[in-house]
């Protein structure tokens, strides 16, 4: 699993507890934290490809 650009502490927890209740294997869960400034955009699918990891989405804000 795969978090990017999260910058509210309270959605990033959210979204870490919600994986936790998925059930996933210690052994197969990986979660990448990513703070970026806006303007760098980071291709999920690419690094999910890369990772051999399966690629769902993002969260955005407005």
């Amino acid at each position: 699993m795969i978090i990017m650009q999260v910058e509210d502490f309270q959605v990033a927890e959210s979204m870490i507890l919600k994986a936790d209740e998925m059930q996933i294997s210690p052994t197969a869960n990986a979660i990448l934290d990513l703070i970026v400034d806006e303007p760098s955009k980071i291709d999920g699918l690419a690094i999910g490809t890369a990772l051999g990891m399966t690629y769902i989405g993002k969260f955005d804000s407005e």
